[in-house]
């Protein structure tokens, strides 16, 4: 198991963004402000899809402890994107940047955990390097313009 991912019933690998709001800031970067929203993405395995990155996780489960692992894991890459995007905007950074439709489905938002499952999501530490959050980031300027 890797850092920024979640476990038992859904697996979660996050990367958070921070999209500059006011060309402001986007020439002088400042800390994150409370009053600009946070986009959640959750991309997993389209439904009737294999979920390999869940698998592998049952499978370490199952190693560690035969007796105690989960019946099932589920795996979905989390998205905090913070910025000021319109409903648009974030339907079209789900459908066209951060999923792939054939493959997998999104969602804008946090899912409920199914009943009798539990939930863990692991974010990496701050400071540490998240080039695929660095992707995101320049991708979403560029489609958003924000």
């Amino acid at each position: 198991m890797s850092a920024g991912e979640k476990l038992v019933g859904s697996r979660y690998h996050s990367h958070a963004v921070r999209v500059p709001s006011t060309p402001l800031e986007r020439r002088h970067p400042v800390s994150t402000s409370p009053q600009s929203p946070v986009h959640r993405f959750e991309v997993r395995s389209a439904p009737g899809r294999e979920d390999p990155r869940g698998h592998a996780a049952a499978r370490a489960f199952a190693a560690v402890d035969d007796t105690q692992a989960p019946e099932t894991v589920n795996h979905a890459s989390v998205f905090l994107v913070q910025g000021e995007l319109d409903a648009d905007q974030c339907a079209r950074v789900a459908e066209e940047l951060l999923a792939d439709p054939v493959t997998q489905s999104v969602h804008v938002g946090a899912s409920p955990a199914p009943k009798g499952s539990a939930l863990i999501e692991v974010h990496p530490l701050p400071g540490v390097t998240d080039p695929a959050a660095d992707s995101v980031e320049l991708a979403v300027k560029a489609m958003t313009g924000v």
